[in-house]
């Protein structure tokens, strides 16, 4: 009588596990807001570059995990770049770190670090 109990549990888990709504985060473009942490960039450089890509976009049907994106340019002799990352869920995005690094050809280099709030933008 134990083991069937114990079967009865094991498979109607299993059921209810299969009809688990699949995790979508909603699409659209999101506006980000930095907010630095640490680093030693000159703060008008950091000022123009999120001025330069402050949002993000999100395609329809993406999966929940880690969003992980890149943006990247080039001015005059340096390469500045900034890592962006944030926990991607049914409620949006949320919990975003960013990591801004410029390197110049002339050997200056700097880095910094960001929290990143993240604000779904109404559709066009």
């Amino acid at each position: 009588m134990r083991a069937f109990i114990l079967l009865a549990i094991a498979v109607s888990g299993l059921g209810l596990q299969g009809c688990k709504e699949k995790c979508e985060v909603p699409a659209g473009t999101y506006q980000m807001a930095f907010k630095s942490l640490a680093g030693d960039c000159p703060k008008e450089t950091v000022t123009q570059f999120e001025e330069f890509s402050d949002t993000v976009e999100i395609p329809a049907e993406r999966a929940c995990q880690k969003f992980v994106t890149n943006i990247a340019t080039d001015v005059e002799t340096c390469r500045i770049s900034m890592d962006i990352s944030a926990d991607a869920s049914n409620q949006g995005l949320k919990d975003g770190q960013g990591v801004f690094t410029m390197l110049c050809d002339g050997g200056a280099q700097c880095r910094q670090t960001f929290g990143v709030d993240f604000k779904k933008l109404p559709a066009k």
